[in-house]
């Protein structure tokens, strides 16, 4: 039984912020204006939760490489750790399933599916580095009984509320 956990979120912000959060995404300098072409662009390039938050590339490949020094660098020894730290997670890659564009506002649809657990820590460091976009999350892992969802909080936006559910 895997224990996969379906992670489904909201983006919104102002249009510009938003291109440039998928383009930081996407490690390209600009993004396509057309949202459909955008959808489709991002998809395409496999963005991950590296993608945003990206793990020392010292931890990829670690089987000549001195544990101390790698813990005295980056306080862990390998990717598994630093990983569940960082992200509560593996890599995972980021699905866009809808772009809706307000005019002065557009909100993003998208689903990371997990291990374990959903990423509650990526998604704290990345509404740190995005701190104009409101950010919802709800996740769902049946097999461990795991469901709630995180918000933007309203008086502090750098912080989000997590709930989490007992019993799904």
């Amino acid at each position: 039984m895997s224990n996969i956990c379906k992670n489904e979120f909201v983006v919104s912000g102002k249009k510009k912020t938003i291109l440039k959060f998928l383009s930081d995404g996407m490690k390209v300098e600009s993004v396509s204006k057309d949202l459909n072409e955008l959808k489709i662009l991002f998809n395409g390039k496999k963005v991950t939760l590296d993608s945003y938050i990206p793990m020392p590339e010292d931890l990829k490949d670690i089987s000549d490489k001195n544990m101390l020094e790698l813990i005295k660098k980056y306080g862990y020894s390998n990717e598994y750790l630093w990983r569940m730290k960082n992200y509560d997670t593996l890599n995972s890659v980021i699905n866009l399933k809808e772009i809706e564009d307000n005019k002065s506002t557009i909100t993003l649809y998208m689903v990371i599916y997990t291990s374990w657990q959903p990423p509650i820590s990526w998604l704290k460091k990345v509404q740190k580095k995005y701190k104009s976009l409101k950010f919802y999350m709800e996740f769902e892992e049946p097999n461990m009984e795991l469901k709630g969802f995180c918000k933007t909080s309203v008086i502090n936006p750098v912080q989000l509320i997590t709930h989490y559910c007992n019993k799904i």
